[in-house]
């Protein structure tokens, strides 16, 4: 436990996202404030790896959604035709019993990226010398952007880890408020979920696969890639159909090419990134009727881990295969899969990271965290960067992270 924190005794908020870069930790609180924290590589104990470094404002602290089924109300700020919009939505969404209860976890609202260009020019001189200096790794650092969405505008926002400044805000095409977000590990690919029903496919600060992604639909509909002759940083390249209700959560891996996302009414949709294609739809059950997801997690070995609001996780394959499920007594509010894909990490109202097999979904170890209250979200360190161990960052109600290291005494 880092004994100072920005969380500390502050009116901060629970920590309600954290992002592990190569030598920072950036932590998101509920006022919307961020803090960077730095991860040092030297020995000794893991509480005194982590020191806090800066904490800022987001530029913009409006980070409400603008949802009619959580408000009960319209944003008086906003354009006549978006209210006109919106109160549509809601009435298709009350016909059809499709209408959210809850709002989404506020974790899947914010990524943190360095962009496609930059990272593959870094990964091409790292293979041209063979490893990596420290102070490329500062660099790396400070060129991080933080992507958020849900805003009251619909849009999607992108700010500058090195004193937050605002570089850019877009909607996509969307319509409605933007519910969810991840961005691969590629860095260069990202997809959000929307309000409107349907997920896009962005391209992050990378002008050449943007303009080679892109399909004709998205470029009639949104127009060109040039922004008053500046260079695009968001740029959105495919529109993903499938979902009858609102996208309240998705799962993206650059590697397999695939983005699974669940809807109010329970539906799973896959998709292809690159293009955009539709792969297939099928939808989890708990005791014969379809549930409602709240959280995915795909796995780079082809399966997938689906929360679904009767507290139940199942475990699933892009075929279309459902392997086992279980039961959880909690209401989760976080998942994460370990680099190796042999463990499932879950934490939720009942103040308890648990870890389970990724075969069976199988209990293997519980940690306590009582005294911190529930537990908002989770986030591993990169493997690459922590080769002895991946570090667990866990963050709670009170305002305070926890790290946790692999019990080495076993």
């Amino acid at each position: 436990m880092p004994s100072k924190q920005f969380g500390s005794g502050s009116s901060a908020g629970a920590i309600i996202s954290i992002h592990t870069l190569t030598e920072q930790i950036v932590a998101i609180y509920e006022d919307l404030s961020v803090g960077t924290y730095k991860l040092t590589k030297s020995s000794g104990r893991i509480s005194s790896l982590i020191k806090p470094d800066k904490l800022r404002a987001l530029g913009s602290r409006r980070l409400s959604l603008s949802t009619l089924a959580v408000a009960g109300r319209l944003s008086t700020d906003e354009p006549q035709e978006i209210a006109h919009y919106r109160a549509k939505v809601l009435a298709r969404q009350l016909e059809h019993g499709t209408v959210r209860a809850k709002e989404p976890a506020w974790n899947s609202c914010f990524g943190v990226t360095i962009g496609g260009l930059i990272k593959e020019t870094l990964l091409r001189k790292s293979a041209a010398s063979g490893t990596r200096s420290v102070e490329g790794s500062a660099i790396m650092d400070s060129a991080f952007s933080l992507i958020s969405c849900a805003y009251n505008d619909g849009t999607i926002k992108m700010h500058s880890i090195d004193g937050l400044r605002l570089k850019c805000s877009t909607s996509g095409g969307h319509r409605g408020a933007i519910l969810c977000l991840e961005i691969g590990s590629c860095g260069a690919l990202m997809v959000t979920g929307g309000e409107d029903a349907t997920c896009r496919v962005w391209v992050v600060d990378y002008p050449d696969l943007a303009f080679a992604l892109t399909d004709a639909y998205v470029q009639t509909e949104l127009g060109n890639f040039d922004e008053g002759g500046q260079k695009q940083l968001l740029t959105c390249c495919h529109v993903l159909w499938g979902h009858l209700a609102p996208v309240e959560c998705l799962s993206f891996n650059s590697d397999l090419d695939i983005v699974v996302s669940g809807s109010a009414g329970g539906r799973l949709c896959l998709h292809k990134a690159r293009n955009g294609k539709f792969i297939r739809t099928m939808s989890v059950c708990n005791i014969g009727k379809p549930s409602s997801i709240r959280i995915l997690k795909l796995c780079y070995t082809g399966c997938f881990v689906a929360y679904s609001e009767s507290q139940s996780l199942h475990l699933c394959t892009v075929n279309g295969v459902e392997l086992y499920c279980a039961e959880t007594t909690d209401a989760l509010n976080a998942l994460q899969i370990s680099s190796d894909g042999q463990m499932l990490i879950s934490g939720g109202e009942k103040c308890e990271v648990v870890v389970r097999s990724m075969k069976n979904l199988q209990v293997i170890s519980v940690l306590d965290l009582k005294r911190h209250g529930p537990i908002r979200c989770l986030a591993l360190t990169s493997s690459e960067n922590n080769p002895s161990s991946q570090l667990l960052c866990v963050g709670s109600n009170d305002g305070i992270m926890t790290v946790v290291d692999v019990d080495h005494s076993y």
